[in-house]
């Protein structure tokens, strides 16, 4: 009796493995007209707006007024993009197969922490294929590549919920890092504060018998019990958005 061990996926990895260099030669082709000239995009839109304060921060190295004085229209995204544009020149291919990696790498970091939860190797495939089909195969699809804040936001959320429940490093160090993301995200768009600072309560998710009893008992128990150090994650990530925010406008 023959084996056909080998043709089995084995772990999730092998899955993205298969999936991933398909999907990247897809897009890869679809960009590849923008490889060597910049992009053009209809009048009014998120992301020439983006593109249009990118530029006034590349050629009149406006880095602090960065196309507005007072900041009405999400904020980060136009530095990503002046930095992109710095390194690949007028090139709209970087960082629209950029978005692409930002959503592989999204799902990536999701996937894992249901495999770190031990789920089986069927539901982590289920879930890694209906979000890249919700993604690469619906409505989303259409906006990959013009430019839009929320697969940025995406991913520093996604990592950082991977940082605090996979990742082995100093809580304090965690703590910091994650406080840096929620910044990044807020200032990629402004209502990501509320789910930034949320992301502290994954810090306590473990099996102390404490946290096992109702919602309200185990939220109340957590601030009881890590009161500082949600202290501290709370005051660096409003410091830093919309303080800094504030500060800057004013």
């Amino acid at each position: 009796k023959k084996n056909y061990n080998y043709l089995k996926i084995k772990n999730i990895n092998e899955y993205f493995v298969v999936i991933i260099p398909a999907i990247i030669l897809h897009w890869h082709f679809a960009f590849i007209s923008d490889f060597l000239s910049t992009s053009f995009y209809t009048l009014g839109d998120d992301w020439i707006q983006f593109q249009k304060y990118a530029r006034e921060i590349v050629l009149n190295n406006s880095w602090l007024l960065a196309g507005e004085e007072i900041f009405y229209f999400r904020p980060a995204l136009r530095y990503f993009f002046a930095i992109y544009h710095i390194i690949f020149g007028e090139s709209g291919y970087s960082f629209k197969i950029i978005e692409v990696w930002l959503i592989i790498f999204s799902i990536y970091f999701l996937v894992k922490i249901l495999e770190y939860y031990k789920l089986s190797l069927v539901d982590q495939i289920i879930f890694a294929a209906t979000i890249l089909i919700l993604f690469f195969g619906e409505k989303y699809r259409t906006l990959i590549g013009r430019g839009i804040s929320e697969y940025y936001g995406l991913f520093f959320l996604s990592f950082s919920a991977f940082i605090i429940i996979v990742y082995k490093l100093n809580i304090n160090l965690k703590i910091f890092i994650i406080a840096l993301f929620g910044i990044i995200s807020a200032w990629l768009r402004e209502e990501k504060i509320l789910m930034a600072l949320s992301l502290v309560f994954l810090f306590f998710n473990n099996n102390n018998s404490i946290y096992k009893s109702n919602f309200f008992t185990t939220f109340f128990l957590v601030i009881y019990k890590n009161f500082t150090r949600i202290l501290i994650f709370s005051l660096i990530t409003i410091i830093g958005f919309p303080v800094l925010f504030e500060l800057r406008n004013y």
